[in-house]
């Protein structure tokens, strides 16, 4: 009986260790798309307000406003909107990108075995 106890004792503590080697590597995948996040929200902000530059040369805009409700703009006729027109260019500016550049490899694809 003394011999399946320490069988068992060694199950459970290779059994300890693979969960915190897996905590350990969720932990390290929940840093790396934290950081990949943050890259990636700097390159939209650059790429908006790079569009909205020259969308405001070409429109004589001075300011561009968010208007929600955590905003502290609390009207704004609807002659300011421009949500539309930015949406449709920053679209049109991503499908020319994308047709310029070679395809990116999926890194949240599945290896078939």
């Amino acid at each position: 009986m003394n011999h399946i106890n320490v069988i068992w004792a060694a199950v459970e503590e290779d059994l300890a260790k693979k969960q915190q080697n897996l905590r350990l590597y969720q932990e390290s995948l929940s840093q790396e798309l934290s950081a990949d996040e943050g890259k990636m929200n700097v390159e939209l902000y650059g790429k908006i307000t790079a569009f909205l530059k020259k969308y405001g040369e070409e429109k004589g805009i001075q300011l561009v406003l968010k208007f929600d409700p955590g905003s502290d703009v609390l009207y704004g006729g609807s002659g300011l909107e421009i949500t539309q027109d930015v949406i449709v260019g920053l679209n049109d500016a991503y499908k020319a990108e994308q047709s310029a550049a070679p395809a990116k490899k999926d890194s949240t694809a599945v290896k078939k075995k």
